[in-house]
């Protein structure tokens, strides 16, 4: 995450009103952010280059680590939309 931070300051401004219909943005499931701290962070260089809308796609291949209860999911999603509104 680091590495992403670092670059916020050279990302260009895309269109006002983008969204992102594939990101993995919720903390601690698959590939993405491990933190909700992490999330955030993710989540402010989206506004900053105009990113208006995101949808959360994490993983779900049954039968590996990668299958997440819904539960989860929704903790994380709660969690996140609870930070940013």
């Amino acid at each position: 995450m680091d590495d992403i931070r670092a670059q916020e300051d050279t990302m260009p401004n895309v269109r006002e009103g983008f969204l992102d219909i594939h990101t993995h943005i919720l903390p601690g499931l698959d590939d993405g952010p491990k933190t909700l701290e992490e999330s955030l962070a993710l989540a402010r260089i989206y506004q900053a280059t105009g990113i208006t809308t995101i949808v959360a796609t994490p993983h779900f291949l049954p039968g590996t680590a990668w299958a997440p209860a819904a539960s989860r999911v929704l903790e994380g999603v709660a969690a996140l939309n609870g930070e940013l509104r």
